[in-house]
């Protein structure tokens, strides 16, 4: 299993400084393996989003040899990833919110949650992606999940909420749930904008060619820019919501706004469980060099990019660079979003490790950090 490492944030009166230990070139270990054992051992090594990871480095094999992958098998690939995504949502909402907000967690319903993701990936892998007759009751349990712990009413129709009125009265209903005791917390804490800052939004479409470029220095995935930006990959950037845009026209991209974004990718993902894409791109992806592939998934936290180069030894496709850029690296970037939201505050605030703690969580709250302040 590959360590995700730490990183540290220091919060001083001069500013905001991060280092990170995170194992960023272990992927290396790939390297001198063949193709086939390298795709089998990846996920398996990789605490946090294992079938994201997975995804990008298929994507990355099948890119060298221009391998166009069939729609299905594309749609089955989504739908994994989605229900990996669900589960980081839940954890962190149902266990991390709770405990946040001083609410008991919810293990029994995050534990009903898992065992019924569980049945429905069982499904996913043995029937065809069309065939959504096995994943009704699956569907069905795990929207209950949500609408009782998390939404309070039908995630349907939480999700029609558009406006900060309606936001407003959803806050005060009487079924509490962790996630509206969290948004009254901040609400009434006046942290609605806090962290708001200027950040740029790692774009959809990247060009595989420069991304090969770029990857091609070793220290890239360390500190990675685009257009000379530090980019955001979290779910705010890929998000489309009403309700969100609603909110950000109030509070930018502060506090209260990331929270909902997570909430409302979670609802979205779940709705979208039992239905099948009526199309699907079925154009190459992620083209390369030749002998060289990017692949990419999008994960819970953010955007994974994997780059791989392969020689042919004896016979064999074998790994000659492996390099994974994980949405941590440009979230964390000395520059990146989590020190520009954290700069904005208050540094003699007296609760800014409290302040501290909920940016960062709702930036990525899947990376280890210490966080310090002097």
């Amino acid at each position: 299993m590959i360590s995700d490492g730490a990183i540290t944030i220091s919060l001083n009166k001069a500013g905001v400084s991060i280092h990170s230990n995170r194992p960023i070139h272990a992927s290396n270990i790939f390297e001198g393996k063949t193709v086939t054992e390298t795709l089998q051992t990846l996920p398996l090594l990789f605490s946090v989003c294992g079938q994201a990871q997975s995804v990008a480095a298929q994507r990355a094999c099948e890119s060298i040899a221009n391998i166009i992958p069939d729609p299905l098998q594309e749609i089955t690939r989504e739908r994994i990833v989605a229900q990996e995504t669900i589960r980081e949502h839940c954890w962190r909402i149902l266990l991390g919110w709770a405990a946040l907000v001083k609410q008991t967690p919810e293990q029994k319903s995050m534990a009903l949650l898992l065992s019924t993701q569980q049945h429905y990936l069982k499904h996913i892998n043995h029937s065809k992606p069309t065939d959504n007759g096995n994943y009704d009751n699956d569907s069905t349990t795990i929207k209950r999940i949500l609408n009782k712990k998390i939404f309070g009413i039908p995630t349907e129709e939480w999700l029609s909420i558009a406006d900060i009125s309606q936001f407003e009265e959803w806050l005060k209903i009487k079924n509490i749930t962790v996630a509206t005791e969290m948004l009254n917390f901040i609400q009434q804490s006046g942290w609605n904008n806090l962290g708001s800052c200027r950040s740029q939004p790692l774009p959809t479409i990247l060009s595989s060619e420069r991304l090969t470029r770029l990857m091609e220095n070793p220290l890239y995935i360390e500190q990675p820019l685009w257009d000379g930006e530090p980019c955001e990959s979290t779910p705010l950037t890929r998000i489309h919501s009403p309700l969100v845009e609603t909110l950000k026209e109030n509070y930018g991209n502060g506090l209260i706004v990331r929270q909902v974004a997570r909430l409302a990718e979670l609802a979205q993902l779940v709705i979208g469980m039992d239905k099948t894409p009526s199309t699907v791109d079925s154009t190459p992806k992620n083209i390369g060099e030749i002998g060289s592939g990017i692949g990419r998934a999008q994960a819970a936290r953010g955007e994974l990019i994997h780059h791989v180069k392969i020689d042919e030894k004896e016979g064999k496709e074998i790994i000659k660079k492996y390099q994974i850029l994980a949405p941590t690296e440009w979230n964390f970037h000395p520059e990146g979003v989590v020190a520009a939201s954290l700069k904005t505050l208050n540094m003699k605030s007296p609760t800014i490790f409290e302040e501290a703690t909920l940016i960062i969580g709702a930036i990525d709250p899947c990376v280890a950090y210490n966080l310090k302040y002097k």
